[in-house]
This record gives structure tokens, sequence and C-alpha cells, in this order.
């Protein structure tokens, strides 16, 4: 289900975010293991600093996530168990409705 025209553009970020989060060094674990969006932002804003991220990466990352929840592309308790279907609810949100 799309977002409102007026949130469209947090759903995108959203998605990128949901996306950067395995470029940043985080797994399925990131997300299965975090039930609450709250502990997701923190899981990633935790992850080790490795080449090619920043703590600002980490932080970006993590505040993309705050704008998937603020546009209503997650609820606060996002049920995902997996990157993919934590992006996958991303991805449907920022189709045209």
């Amino acid at each position: 289900m799309a977002v409102p025209a007026d949130f469209a553009q947090g759903a995108l970020i959203a998605l990128s975010a949901a996306n950067q989060i395995s470029l940043l060094g985080g797994t399925n674990t990131t997300i299965s293991g975090n039930s609450t969006i709250a502990l997701v932002r923190t899981a990633v804003e935790a992850l080790a600093i490795t080449a090619g991220t920043a703590p600002d990466a980490l932080r970006m990352c993590s505040l993309g996530i705050q704008l998937g929840l603020n546009a209503g592309v997650w609820s606060s308790t996002h049920g995902d168990t997996t990157l993919s279907g934590f992006a996958s609810d991303a991805q449907a949100d920022c189709l045209p409705s």
C-alpha cells in the first residue's frame, strides 16, 4: 500500500536505508532480533565500523529508518524477519497508488 503523497519522499529514503543495512554490515539478525523500529535503529547504530563505513553512515541509515516509521512504511513493531522483507515493505510503499 502506497503512503500518502506527502510522505512519498520519506518512503524512498526508508527504502534506501533498508538497502544500506547490509552494506553497512548488518544481517538478517539485525532485523529479526529486534522487533521494534527503535531496536533496529539501535542495532544499526551499533554495527562495527568497517572499511567503507563510518559512524555518520550508520547514523544516516538509522535516521532513514526513522523517516520510514514517520511516513508509515513500517509500524513501530515491524514484524519482519529478514533484510529483504524489511526492504520489501519499504518498496511496496514507494509504488504509486
